[in-house]
C-alpha cells in the first residue's frame, strides 16, 4: 500500500489495464484515477494542487461530509482562471480544456450547487439513470441512507473496464441486487458513522453485491467487518485503504 499526497496520484504513471485509487478523507471522499480520467467522489476540504485537474465530480448526497460546494465553486473557479496555461498530463488525452468538468449530482444536492454553480456544468441523476461520456458510464442507484433527501449510490465503468461500486452511506437495499448483476470489480461500503450504519450491515452491502473486492470507509471497525464479510460473503475480498493511501488495481 502506497500513502501519498493528492499530487504524488496525479503524477503517477499508469498502464492501460490499471486504476489506482485514494481516500481523500474519514467519510466516503475518493479520487478515482484511469489512464484517461481523474474523478472525484465526495470529495470535501480537499487542497487541490495545481498539477491535478478532475475531469468529473461525483456527488452522492447533500451532507456537508459529502458535499462541500464552496470547496466545488472554488474549485471550478480556480479551472476556469487557470484554463489557458494548465496541462494535464495523460498518456491518451482528455476532454477539450475549456470545458470544466461535469458535476453529477442527486436532486437535493444539485439544488445547492446551483446557487454557486453554473447550472450547465451539472447534471443531475436520479435512481435508474444511466449516463454515457466518452469512455466511461456512470449509472445511478438507489441509497437506503434515511437522513439525506435524495440520496444515490453509483457504479462507475471505466475507460479501461474497470467496474467500481461506491455506495455512500447506504444501508443494504434492493437496488444492490441490481448492482451485483453489473458484476462490480470493486465495492466501497460504509461501515459506521450513521445511524445504523455499522460493520454488520456493510458486510450484509458486500454479501448482496458480491464485488471481488470490498473496501470500508466511513467508519472505523474494519476487524469486525473483516470477520463479518468472511461469515457473509466469503469469496469476497477485503481490502483496507486508509486516508491519504493509494491502491493500484490491475
Amino acid at each position: 500500500m502506497l500513502k501519498l499526497n493528492i499530487s504524488d496520484m496525479a503524477e503517477i504513471g499508469l498502464g492501460k489495464s490499471q486504476t489506482a485509487v485514494m481516500r481523500t478523507n474519514d467519510r466516503s471522499g475518493l479520487i478515482i484515477r484511469s489512464p484517461m480520467y481523474n474523478i472525484l467522489i465526495d470529495t470535501t476540504r480537499s487542497a487541490l494542487p495545481d498539477n491535478f485537474r478532475p475531469d468529473i465530480i461525483l456527488v452522492t448526497h447533500e451532507h456537508s461530509h459529502h458535499l462541500d460546494e464552496n470547496f466545488i465553486f472554488s474549485l471550478h473557479k480556480a479551472l476556469k482562471n487557470d484554463l489557458a496555461g494548465a496541462v494535464q498530463q495523460k498518456p491518451y488525452g482528455v476532454a477539450p480544456p475549456e470545458d470544466l468538468p461535469p458535476i453529477i449530482a442527486d436532486q437535493t444536492s444539485a439544488v445547492l450547487l446551483r446557487r454557486l454553480i453554473n447550472k450547465d456544468t451539472i447534471k443531475v441523476m436520479n435512481p435508474g439513470d444511466e449516463l454515457s461520456m466518452d469512455m466511461i458510464t456512470i449509472s445511478a442507484f438507489r441509497s437506503n441512507h434515511t437522513t439525506a433527501k435524495t440520496p444515490l449510490t453509483y457504479m462507475v465503468v471505466l475507460d479501461n473496464g474497470l467496474r467500481i461500486y461506491h455506495a455512500s452511506d447506504s444501508l443494504p437495499n434492493e437496488d444492490m441486487k441490481v448492482v451485483s448483476e453489473q458484476e462490480p470489480d470493486i465495492a466501497f461500503v460504509p461501515i459506521g458513522l450513521d445511524p445504523g450504519v455499522s460493520p454488520v450491515s456493510g458486510a450484509q452491502v458486500a454479501g448482496l453485491i458480491q464485488s471481488d473486492v470490498v473496501v470500508p470507509f466511513h467508519g472505523t471497525d474494519v476487524q469486525k467487518f473483516k470477520t463479518s464479510v468472511k461469515r457473509i460473503c466469503g469469496k469476497t475480498q477485503v481490502k483496507i485503504i486508509l486516508p491519504g493511501e493509494m491502491q493500484i488495481y490491475g
